[in-house]
């Protein structure tokens, strides 16, 4: 089986719940869609998780490029803290510099989006603003606007959450899986389908908020209340 979460955001005691919940095992594949860290207690063990198991894959998210740009000094400590990454920075106090540079060279490495039946899974989506690559009827090829839309500005674009306001009706040449923007901001307390796309960031360490999964064979959905070990 296939599942997909996104925006686990150091809640490692609530998705191990999850795991259990749908029997997870080593011939089941996990994806995440980016924003494994950052606001939740527990970032370094759900990445030491993703590092480690073959079956589970990472896509970078912005909390994830956060990171880069703080090892880079492209984004100060006191500015990551801003955008909820001081529970992670904390983290890393208490590892060695060569242990950070791993996790740097891991997360540098992420991929911007993964294809798996008849999706295509990203962390946010697009930006209305900046280009996109088309086929010759007008539809927007994913992968390829992904890649250039990146390519123009990546902070901009991985922040983006146009997809859910200012682009309703564009047509995609293969359906979008999402997460980056809590679905409960868009007055859902589950995970959205619409025709263009999925999204299943459920909110986890906002108030009310929860962990959502999606299974990719039958589009069972599952999800789990936050731990309370988990949130500070």
């Amino acid at each position: 089986m296939i599942y997909v979460v996104s925006d686990i955001h150091g809640c490692y005691h609530t998705f191990m719940e999850l795991l259990n919940k749908i029997s997870f095992s080593k011939d089941d594949t996990m994806i995440c869609l980016g924003d494994i860290i950052d606001r939740g207690l527990h970032n370094l063990k759900l990445l030491d998780m993703f590092i480690e198991n073959d079956n589970m894959i990472l896509i970078k998210g912005n909390h994830e490029f956060f990171y880069e740009c703080w090892i880079q000094s492209f984004l100060s400590e006191k500015e990551w803290a801003g955008f909820g990454g001081r529970t992670t920075i904390d983290e890393l106090k208490q590892i060695s510099k060569n242990d950070i540079l791993d996790y740097y060279f891991f997360i540098k490495n992420l991929p911007l989006y993964y294809e798996c039946n008849d999706f295509i899974m990203s962390h946010n989506g697009f930006n209305s603003t900046f280009p996109f690559v088309k086929d010759n009827n007008g539809v927007i090829l994913v992968k390829e606007t992904i890649d250039k839309q990146w390519a123009t500005h990546p902070y901009n674009f991985i922040i983006s959450s146009d997809i859910h306001r200012k682009l309703p009706n564009i047509q995609l040449n293969k359906r979008l899986i999402v997460g980056h923007y809590p679905t409960p901001f868009l007055g859902s307390d589950s995970i959205i389908h619409k025709p263009q796309y999925i999204a299943i960031d459920g909110g986890a360490t906002y108030k009310n908020g929860k962990l959502a999964c999606l299974r990719l064979d039958d589009l069972a959905e599952f999800y789990m209340k936050i731990n309370a070990n988990d949130i500070p």
